[in-house]
């Protein structure tokens, strides 16, 4: 039962599951081809380190809108096409409907996610071997931004749950993390918080990372509970 409702959102959803593989790919492409000529002078092998370590940052961040449109589509594009209201009729449980539905769209998200946290994170410590001085290497600074995304991508998914189209999913997912931002700087300034330092980066990554879990769990209930029609 749960192989042929992934077949069904594996076909719904795939071309934002096929954006987000281009995207990823584009990222490594761009990466090299503008990758300075003083850092490519240094050799071959730099210039790959170079190149695994910046792009597996700049694949993330790029494939943000490939990912809240995925998570934003997980349960509005059946309602548009009218096919959430058969599916109750069938025999899978809504939980059985809800479960496919996390692992397409979860499951895809993490696994980006991890295929790039190992490369970032294999690129960090090449970078040690090889002394090498790069900014964008840093594995720190790649956990932050997936703590991001794990927001957007949170957003996008409660408000799908309860949506009838894509637009407003979408929207949510891609200013959240600004959202998070003005609602910390609000009670920073009711409680005369500075913001200076890096206390409010963390907790602007925490805040997200919270939205994300919590906008999760809120799909997921809302999804469960909800009557379609």
């Amino acid at each position: 039962m749960i192989r042929g409702l992934l077949r069904k959102d594996w076909r719904l959803l795939r071309t934002y599951l096929l954006m987000l593989l281009v995207l990823n790919a584009a990222s490594y492409a761009i990466v090299y081809f503008l990758m300075p000529t003083i850092e490519f002078e240094q050799g071959h092998t730099v210039r790959w380190v170079l190149t695994f370590g910046t792009g597996s940052l700049s694949a993330v961040v790029l494939s943000t809108p490939a990912i809240v449109m995925l998570a934003g589509g997980a349960f509005t594009i059946e309602r548009m096409d009218r096919s959430a209201e058969f599916l109750t009729c069938l025999p899978p449980t809504r939980r059985h409907v809800l479960a496919s539905k996390v692992i397409v769209v979860y499951g895809s998200v993490a696994a980006v996610v991890a295929v790039n946290a190992a490369v970032s994170y294999t690129a960090e410590q090449l970078t040690h071997h090889f002394d090498i001085q790069s900014e964008t290497l840093n594995f720190d600074l790649f956990l932050r931004c997936a703590k991001i995304i794990v927001g957007i991508t949170g957003a996008a998914w409660a408000c799908s749950s309860v949506a009838r189209s894509n637009g407003a999913p979408v929207a949510l997912g891609l200013i959240s993390p600004a959202i998070v931002a003005s609602l910390l700087l609000t009670i920073n300034y009711i409680f005369e918080r500075s913001t200076d330092g890096e206390a409010f980066p963390m907790r602007f990554e925490d805040a997200n990372l919270a939205t994300g879990i919590a906008g999760f769990a809120i799909g997921c209930f809302c999804f469960l509970n909800r009557a379609e029609g």
